[in-house]
């Protein structure tokens, strides 16, 4: 067992994480970065590679600081791997391939190699664990003061922020979570809020023939009134980068268990496609190869969403790696799907440079998947979506922007219990810059006063499906290292600092708020 030692301790090695352990160097203080999955980078550097602030609008760059770095520095990668600057692609070609410009000095897409690159810059030399859980936080008059590990090792600290989808340091201190759809249209006065079993995107029988063993746990299809509270959530995928027409890719290998009659709704489906366009939505990063979003997983999210320990959310990492990787695996080698559409799946590889020591599964697969929602925390101050709608500058003590348009992606695709399957609905409304306001980042009165919430913050559902981005979780998180770097200094918990000085030092700082 090991007792370590630091002023700010930050659950959550995201682009988020990342951003605020240097903020926090920056500051003086001492940071320790810490994640449950098998590597640090989050989704930065595990498969994003379209950045969300392109392609939206004007108002959707919300980068700044330290954030906005990490970034940038990824194309120095790509420079070095020989990528070329291209233009804004207009269609799946290689001839618009490049990583772009699209805010002068950001990427537009870029490969996970070039992400770990800049995510290594960023940690550098710095105290972090990974492949860890969190058990317990002991509390002292009202702050976590050591943080207790399922391997015996303790973090004592000053201060914590949680950067993390997972919410793993609130939930050992006792913070209440909701999730889904848990606001009914008429809590908040939210047109987009709760059920919409009248919405425009019913579609039956997509899939025809759910086998138990892999769509266990789905959510079952609402019934209940529009409007009204069901706890359904969005859709999950992996992030995925793949090789086309590339000699050197990787052949995919089926996960582990495959059967192929598990696939039989698949192969049904895939009756009607041709190219691998059909399976596949993505944009050129360069002539052979491309960055996705994959293949959403119809339901699956409800059992993650749910998921308290590390090994409920490894298993259903798992149970998505068969479900997508199973699919792709028939499309590429079944003799059961159109031999033209298996033909051209024969293009599809996985990336010989990229996710090589940090893949999960098999070698150039993701390592993390797309964690569209999970959870949000329940406290005094909830942002509205009314509030996207006034513009940043009337959001009192805001700390950091939004700006991603509200889109829920395929909410609450569900099986139905005869087959077939059915979503229900998409938000997808489009936002300028909003404020982030420091109050909606604080856990209840009396819980635990030293901790920061980032990646669950008190908002509604509708408000989450734009503040879910990687790239916008950068700011506030940069915002909670400053607020907890002062806290230390005024000898007190982040909760009780004036927001007004936090205010002034991220004005100092430059920060887009």
């Amino acid at each position: 067992m090991t007792a370590y030692v630091c002023d700010v301790l930050i659950m959550g090695g995201g682009a988020a994480g990342t951003s605020a352990r240097q903020v926090v160097a920056d500051l003086g203080k001492v940071p320790m970065l810490i994640d449950e999955h098998h590597v640090l980078g989050g989704l930065f550097s595990g498969g994003l590679g379209i950045p969300d602030y392109v392609g939206v609008s004007a108002n959707s760059d919300t980068l700044w600081g330290r954030g906005r770095e990490l970034f940038k520095n990824t194309i120095t990668k790509m420079k070095a791997d020989g990528y070329v600057e291209g233009t804004k692609p207009t269609g799946q070609t290689p001839e618009t391939a490049g990583y772009g410009n699209q805010y002068g000095d950001l990427p537009e897409r870029y490969t996970p190699s070039s992400a770990v690159y800049a995510r290594n810059l960023a940690i550098g030399n710095a105290r972090t664990l990974v492949d860890i859980e969190v058990v317990g936080i002991t509390k002292d008059g009202g702050q976590g003061k050591v943080v207790t590990l399922s391997n015996g090792d303790t973090i004592t600290c000053k201060q914590m922020i949680s950067a993390s989808y997972s919410a793993e340091l609130g939930m050992a201190a006792g913070v209440p979570y909701g999730i889904g759809r848990s606001e009914s249209r008429f809590t908040y006065g939210e047109r987009q809020a709760g059920s919409m079993v009248t919405g425009g995107n019913l579609k039956a029988d997509r899939i025809r023939n759910p086998k138990g063993d892999i769509w266990r746990g789905f959510q079952g299809y609402p019934h209940h009134l529009p409007g009204q509270a069901d706890e359904g959530i969005q859709g999950y995928d992996y992030r995925m980068t793949w090789c086309i027409d590339d000699p050197n890719g990787l052949p995919i290998q089926p996960p582990e268990g495959y059967r192929e009659e598990d696939f039989a709704d698949y192969i049904q489906r895939a009756q009607a496609y041709s190219k691998y366009q059909n399976m596949i939505s993505g944009q050129f990063i360069g002539p052979k190869i491309l960055t996705t979003n994959g293949n959403d997983q119809y339901g699956l999210p409800r059992i993650y969403g749910r998921a308290k320990t590390k090994g409920e959310r490894l298993k259903f990492k798992k149970d998505h790696y068969y479900a997508m990787c199973g699919q792709f695996y028939t499309a590429i080698n079944s003799s059961k799907v159109p031999s033209a559409f298996r033909t051209d799946m024969q293009r599809v590889k996985l990336p010989w440079r990229d996710n090589v020591e940090e893949f999960a599964f098999q070698r150039g697969w993701s390592s993390m998947i797309y964690a569209r929602e999970t959870l949000r925390m329940m406290a005094r101050r909830i942002l509205l979506s009314s509030e996207m709608d006034i513009g940043y500058a009337n959001v009192r003590n805001s700390v950091s922007r939004g700006g991603y348009h509200a889109d829920s992606h395929l909410v609450n695709w569900s099986v139905n219990r005869g087959g077939g399957s059915r979503q229900d609905g998409d938000i997808d409304i489009d936002k300028t810059y909003f404020g982030l306001p420091w109050e909606i980042f604080l856990p209840p009165a009396g819980i635990i006063s030293n901790l920061v919430e980032v990646g669950n913050p008190a908002m509604t559902r509708t408000c989450f499906c734009s503040y879910r981005m990687e790239t916008t979780m950068s700011g506030p998180a940069q915002a909670a290292a400053v607020a907890c770097c002062l806290a230390i200094d005024a000898g007190i918990p982040v909760s009780l600092l004036p927001v007004s000085t936090l205010l002034a030092k991220l004005d100092q700082m430059g920060a887009k708020r």
